[in-house]
C-alpha cells in the first residue's frame, strides 16, 4: 500500500510527494510540475491522480504513487526511487 493511500492523500502529503520527487531527479517548474531539460514533464500525485493537469502537453508524464505498474506515460514512482 502506497504512501498517499494511508495518509488519504492529503494536501500537506502531496507537498511532501513532490520534494522527494524534485530531490530525487528534477528542478521544480514554475507551474505545479516538474520539468526536465526543458523538454519532460512530470506530474506527481497518488494513484487516483488524472491526466487533466498534463493533457495537452507533449513529452508529459503523470508518476503516481501506490500503482505497481505503469502505462503508456503513467510512471510509477517507486521506480524513481531506483535512481537515488
Amino acid at each position: 500500500m502506497g504512501f498517499a493511500n494511508e495518509l488519504n492523500e492529503s494536501p500537506i502529503f502531496a507537498i511532501g510527494l513532490s520534494k522527494i520527487f524534485k530531490n530525487l531527479l528534477l528542478e521544480l517548474a514554475k507551474c505545479c510540475y516538474f520539468l526536465l531539460d526543458d523538454k519532460y514533464v512530470f506530474e506527481v500525485g497518488g494513484k487516483n491522480k488524472s491526466k487533466m493537469q498534463i493533457q495537452g502537453i507533449k513529452n508529459a508524464f503523470l508518476v503516481k504513487d501506490d500503482i505497481d505498474l505503469g502505462v503508456s506515460n503513467i510512471i510509477p514512482l517507486w521506480l524513481f526511487g531506483l535512481l537515488y
